[in-house]
């Protein structure tokens, strides 16, 4: 509906959703505030990135520090996971606006619409639990070595976007960032599908947006 009056606010309120479409509606109302939590660490780190892009240099050093410091994280604290794959990618994001009034806006946007997402969700009534058949098998713990290639990898993308004044420089380093994962098979899976998937996407949104369709579409 926003998107039908402004289509940047209404997009921006529209990811905010992302968390709420991630997790679903869960059996209990209380469990449904999490989305909010989700919502908030996209929101700020995005903001946080916003105020590192006035300063390159530092913005290239704080990446590489972040992914060693959330796979660190990430092996003690469950925590630590959603940092490192959620958070720091977002962090990336955030170096595409260096004005910090333009990040601070973008992250209250999507925050605002996480709460949206997550009062809608409440007018579901509360359920039963699903007993799990046993839990799932654990993921690859992130090591010391990990972080330091993590943060390398965000770190060179970020660097390259600054150096080549890129309209966006965080999104090459939050796409980095949201690809890496500590096990050698799944980054396999995970790089080809995505390689593929950004390349038609991409190549929809340019048709979507060269056809320069009214708001409704």
């Amino acid at each position: 509906m926003v998107v039908l009056g402004d289509r940047p606010r209404g997009f921006a309120l529209a990811f905010g959703v992302l968390p709420t479409a991630i997790v679903g509606v869960l059996p209990r109302r209380r469990g449904r505030l999490a989305v909010v939590v989700l919502g908030a660490c996209v929101a700020l780190p995005i903001f946080l990135g916003g105020l590192l892009a006035g300063v390159p240099v530092l913005a290239v050093a704080a990446i590489e520090g972040l992914g060693v410091a959330s796979a660190w994280l990430a092996a003690r604290h469950r925590f630590g996971t959603l940092a490192m794959t959620l958070s720091l990618p977002m962090v990336g994001v955030g170096l595409s606006y260096s004005d910090v009034g333009t990040a601070a806006g973008l992250a209250a946007l999507i925050l605002l619409g996480s709460v949206a997402a997550c009062a809608i969700s409440m007018l579901w009534p509360e359920r039963p639990r699903t007993v799990s058949p046993g839990p799932p098998p654990a993921p690859a713990k992130p090591t010391l070595g990990y972080g330091i290639r993590l943060g390398a990898a965000g770190a060179t993308a970020a660097a390259i976007g600054f150096l080549l004044d890129l309209d966006h420089v965080g999104w090459a380093c939050a796409a980095a960032l949201l690809v890496m994962r500590p096990a050698a098979e799944m980054q396999r899976l995970r790089s080809f599908g995505r390689v593929a998937s950004v390349i038609v996407g991409a190549l929809v949104a340019v048709v979507l947006v060269e056809s320069n369709p009214p708001a409704a579409v």
